[in-house]
């Protein structure tokens, strides 16, 4: 019904719609909107050395189940 009440066929309507909902997806991930104070502390956390994490570097040190052995 959406898709005639849009002078679409259904397939059309479909793909519009799930590429809405990507780009949506996606900007909501790469956009935010913060205040001074949000600002300044996440500027603190960017400009902090990395943490070591030695779970982390352990799991990526060890061959990927993808590469060959």
């Amino acid at each position: 019904m959406a898709a005639e009440r849009q002078g679409v066929n259904v397939t059309d309507f479909i793909l519009d719609s799930a590429c809405a909902k990507a780009e949506q997806s996606v900007a909501d991930q790469t956009s935010f909107v913060l205040n001074e104070k949000q600002w300044a502390e996440f500027m603190k956390a960017l400009d902090a050395p990395p943490r070591v994490i030695p779970e982390l570097k352990q799991l990526l040190s060890e061959p990927s189940l993808f590469e060959s052995r």
